[in-house]
């Protein structure tokens, strides 16, 4: 077997996860719903998910946060992403930003160079539910998670506007850059 460097081992261990995390079974459903994430030294650890706040009541949902267990493996439990690998929700411009740039970048995935609070991130985000179809509902209910959480502030996303981003993004057929996601309203 040819050497391997350990952050290539590390990556392509990462990417993997990604590809099973967006594209594997049905995630956990209810209100209690836990994420896997990775632990100091014990490989893994099992925290809950919080529901999002915003001022004047709560805007994220038990199914949005069930639904995002398929995202912690690249961007954490707690929305901090991996360092130099996958950028961070968390108060990311992007993720407070237009909701159509979201919906876009979860329906259709993302590639290449991006900068997200200030760093420069370079690697990809597969589509949303690669490989198990994805309602509108759930999408709303994802996205409205990201956008409540970890003190994000965005606005809550409807089925109607994952359909109207859908539309509008139905000849999409690979990911999106950075440029092009920034070049949309």
């Amino acid at each position: 077997m040819p050497y391997r460097s350990r952050p290539t081992i590390l990556l392509a261990a990462v990417a993997a996860g990604a590809l099973l995390a967006c594209g594997g079974d049905t995630p956990a459903t209810g209100k209690n719903a836990t994420a896997v994430a990775p632990g100091p030294d014990t490989g893994a650890v099992s925290r809950p998910l919080a529901v999002g706040n915003v001022a004047g009541g709560t805007v994220g949902n038990a199914a949005g946060a069930a639904a995002f267990t398929r995202c912690v493996v690249c961007h954490q439990a707690d929305g901090g992403g991996l360092p130099n690998v996958f950028p961070p929700l968390a108060g990311s411009e992007w993720v407070n930003g237009s909701a159509d740039r979201v919906l876009a970048a979860v329906m259709h995935g993302v590639t290449g160079p991006i900068t997200v609070k200030g760093t420069a991130f370079n690697s990809a985000m597969m589509p949303y539910g690669t490989g198990v179809p994805m309602t509108d509902q759930e999408l709303a209910d994802v996205v409205t998670y990201v956008r409540a959480s970890w003190g994000n502030r965005g606005s809550a996303v409807t089925p109607a506007d994952v359909e109207r981003v859908r539309r509008a993004t139905a000849s999409r057929t690979t990911p999106y850059t950075a440029t092009e996601l920034q070049a949309m309203p």
